[in-house]
C-alpha cells in the first residue's frame, strides 16, 4: 500500500510539473475533473477555483475561434473520435494572453465506451512569435520585390510626364503663343510645381525600394551618402506615422558625406523614426500631439557624422537597454514589431565602421523620459571634396546624329522621339526584337537609347548581341531604366561601361548624354586626329 501511494505521488508530481496544461473532462457534463498545477502557474488561476468554475477551459480561450476549436474537439471526443490539434490564445489572469497548441482525445474502454476526455495545452508563444516575425521578414522581402516592379511602372509614365511638361513649356514659349506677364509667370510656376511633384513621387518610390531591399553581401560596394538627404527621405516615408502622435523637429547641419551601402542608412533612420513614433501614445487631440516631439539632428566635427533621433515617448526600461539589440527582442506585440529592426540597424552601422547607441531617459529631458539614439559614422571628407568635378558636357554636336530609341512604352517613346527630334534624326523600335530587325535590314545608327527592362529580349541581352556583331555600334549604347540599381544591373553596367539615364529624366539630360557619346566615339574613330 505504501508503494502504491509513493507511485501515486510520483505520478502526480510528474503531471503537475510537466511544462503542459494537462486536463481531464467528464464525458457526460464536459466539466473539469482534473487539472494539473502547471495550469495554475501558466494561467494564474488556482486549480481549486478552476475546478469549481463551469466551462472554465472554454472561457480561458481568448477568441471565439479558439472556443469553437476547443468545443468541436470536445464534441468529437465524446463520440470517441480524435481531432486534429489547434492553436488558440489563452487568457492569463494579470498578464498578456499566451498562444497554446491544444490536443483533445477520448479515453475509450475495452467495450468502446468513452470513460473520460483528456487533453493537453502546450505554450507555444515563443514559437508563434518567431513564426510571425519570420513571416513579416518574408513580407518585407516581398515588399522589396514589389517596390522594384512598382518603381518601373511609376517611373515610365513619370518619364513621359516629365518630357511632356518640357514639351508644353517649349510650346508655351513659342512664337505662336502670346501670354501676358502674369499669365506667363503663373504657367511657368505651375509647370515647375508639376515637375517637382513628379520628382517627389519618384523619390518616395525609390526610397521605399531601398528601404525594403535585402542587405548586400559582405564586401559589396559602398557609395557616398548624403546624411541630410537621407534624413529627408526617411521622414517622407514615416511622416504619416509621426504627425498623428507628435511634432517633427529637424535640426540639420551641414555635414560631410559618409560611405554606406546604397539605401542602408535610410533603412536605419526609418526604423528609428518608426520606433520613436510607436513609443509615443496616440493622443486624443491635436493639442496633445503638439506636446510630443520626434527630433532629428545631424552634426559633424569633421571627422565623424552624427545622426540623432530623440523622442518624448515612454522610454526604454533600464533592464531592457542592453537587450534591445538582440535579434527578436521586442516589447511590442508580434503584430507591431519583429524585434529585428534594431539588431539589423546595428549590424548595418557597424559594417560601415560606425556605432549606434541608445540612451533612456533622453539626456536633458524634463521630466526624465523618452529615448535618444545616436548614430556615429566616419566622415568621407568634406562635401565639396567628395563631389568630383565634371567636365562640361556639350549640349549640341556639329552634326545631327542618327538615334534609335528602343522603348516598349509607346507614349514615352513618342515623347522622346519628338524631343530628341529637334536636334537629331530619330527612329523608334518598340522592342529589342524590332530593333534587331531594323539593323538586319541595313539601317545604321550612331546612338542607341535602349530601355534595360522590356518584354521579350531585355536591353542587356540586346546589347550583348550587338557587341558581338557590331562592336562600333555597341559603343553608342545609352541605357534607360525605371528601376533602381540592383546587383545584376550594377554588374552589367560596370562590365559594359555604358552610360545610364534613370527615369524620369529630362530631354536635356538625354541630349547631353547623346552629345557626350557621339563626341567620344568621333574622337576615338580612326583618322579623327585625336
Amino acid at each position: 500500500l505504501l508503494r502504491i501511494r509513493e507511485l501515486e505521488e510520483q505520478h502526480r508530481n510528474l503531471l503537475d510539473n510537466a511544462p503542459l496544461i494537462i486536463f481531464r473532462l467528464d464525458p457526460e457534463t464536459g466539466e473539469l475533473s482534473f487539472l494539473n498545477r502547471h495550469a495554475e502557474r501558466l494561467l494564474g488561476v488556482p486549480v481549486a477555483e478552476a475546478l469549481r468554475t463551469p466551462g472554465f477551459l472554454a472561457e480561458a480561450h481568448a477568441d471565439p475561434e479558439g472556443v469553437m476549436c476547443f468545443e468541436d474537439a470536445v464534441a468529437r471526443a465524446r463520440l470517441g473520435a480524435p481531432s486534429s490539434s489547434y492553436e488558440a490564445r489563452l487568457r492569463r489572469r494579470g498578464g498578456d494572453a499566451i498562444t497554446a497548441r491544444g490536443t483533445v482525445y477520448p479515453l475509450v474502454s475495452d467495450r468502446g465506451r468513452v470513460v473520460a476526455i483528456e487533453g493537453v495545452l502546450a505554450d507555444v508563444s515563443t514559437e508563434h512569435a518567431a513564426r510571425t516575425r519570420l513571416i513579416q521578414v518574408d513580407r518585407l522581402s516581398t515588399l522589396g520585390t514589389l517596390a522594384a516592379g512598382v518603381a518601373h511602372e511609376i517611373n515610365n509614365p513619370a518619364a513621359f510626364i516629365l518630357l511632356g511638361l518640357d514639351m508644353l513649356d517649349r510650346l508655351l514659349r513659342g512664337p505662336n503663343v502670346r501670354m501676358e506677364g502674369a499669365a506667363a509667370s503663373s504657367a511657368s510656376e505651375l509647370l515647375q510645381e508639376l515637375r517637382d511633384s513628379i520628382k517627389r513621387i519618384v523619390d518616395i518610390v525609390r526610397d521605399l525600394k531601398l528601404f525594403a531591399s535585402p542587405p548586400q553581401p559582405e564586401g559589396s560596394r559602398r557609395t557616398l551618402t548624403d546624411a541630410n538627404r537621407t534624413v529627408e527621405s526617411a521622414l517622407s516615408l514615416t511622416r504619416g506615422q509621426i504627425i498623428e502622435r507628435a511634432q517633427i523637429v529637424k535640426n540639420l547641419s551641414e555635414v560631410p558625406p559618409v560611405l554606406m551601402e546604397d539605401g542602408r542608412l535610410g533603412q536605419v533612420i526609418v526604423n528609428l523614426l518608426v520606433n520613436a513614433a510607436q513609443a509615443i501614445q496616440k493622443p486624443s487631440s491635436k493639442l496633445e500631439a503638439r506636446e510630443q516631439t520626434v527630433t532629428v539632428e545631424t552634426r559633424s566635427d569633421g571627422e565623424t557624422v552624427e545622426i540623432v533621433v530623440t523622442d518624448t515617448g515612454a522610454g526604454i526600461a533600464e533592464e531592457n537597454l542592453p537587450r534591445i539589440w538582440a535579434p527578436f527582442f521586442t516589447t511590442k506585440g508580434p503584430e507591431v514589431g519583429t524585434g529585428l529592426g534594431l539588431s539589423i540597424s546595428r549590424e548595418i552601422i557597424e559594417r560601415a565602421g560606425g556605432t549606434i547607441v541608445a540612451e533612456s531617459p533622453a539626456p536633458g529631458s524634463d521630466p526624465p523620459g523618452g529615448a535618444r539614439f545616436v548614430i556615429s559614422l566616419p566622415a568621407a571628407g568634406r562635401a565639396e571634396e567628395a563631389t568630383p568635378s565634371v567636365s562640361p558636357v556639350p549640349r549640341l554636336v556639329s552634326k545631327r546624329a542618327r538615334v534609335l530609341v528602343v522603348e516598349d512604352e509607346a507614349s514615352l517613346a513618342r515623347a522622346l522621339s519628338e524631343q530628341l527630334g529637334r536636334v537629331h534624326q530619330v527612329s523608334v523600335a518598340p522592342s529589342a526584337d524590332a530593333a534587331m530587325g531594323m539593323l538586319a535590314g541595313g539601317q545604321r545608327f550612331d546612338v542607341v537609347l535602349c530601355d534595360l527592362r522590356m518584354p521579350g529580349m531585355s536591353g542587356d541581352v540586346f546589347y550583348t548581341h550587338i557587341r558581338e556583331s557590331d562592336p562600333a555600334l555597341a559603343q553608342g549604347f545609352i541605357f534607360m531604366t525605371g528601376v533602381g540599381f540592383g546587383a545584376d544591373v550594377e554588374r552589367f553596367l560596370a562590365s559594359s561601361g555604358r552610360p545610364l539615364l534613370e527615369k524620369p529624366f529630362s530631354a536635356e539630360d538625354a541630349l547631353s548624354a547623346i552629345a557626350e557619346v557621339v563626341s567620344s566615339n568621333r574622337a576615338a574613330a580612326p583618322g579623327s586626329g585625336a
